[in-house]
């Protein structure tokens, strides 16, 4: 395969939660440009080496 880039979406999982789900490190090594959303841009941080802390408040839809 060789993307042109790579998208880590989001999920349900939290990166502090104990067996969360990260992507191999040779996605941060293929020097392509890497996306991510929500949960990816977590696991991204915190597999780079920067902090990812729990929030003081939940992230809600707008109402109807």
């Amino acid at each position: 395969m060789k993307p042109k880039g790579v998208i880590l979406s989001g999920g349900p999982a939290g990166v502090l939660d104990k067996d969360a789900p990260l992507a191999p490190m040779a996605i941060y090594q293929a020097g392509v440009p890497v996306l991510g959303i929500c949960y990816g841009e977590q696991a991204m941080a915190h597999q780079l080496g920067g902090k990812v802390e729990a929030g003081h408040h939940r992230n809600l839809a707008a109402p109807n």
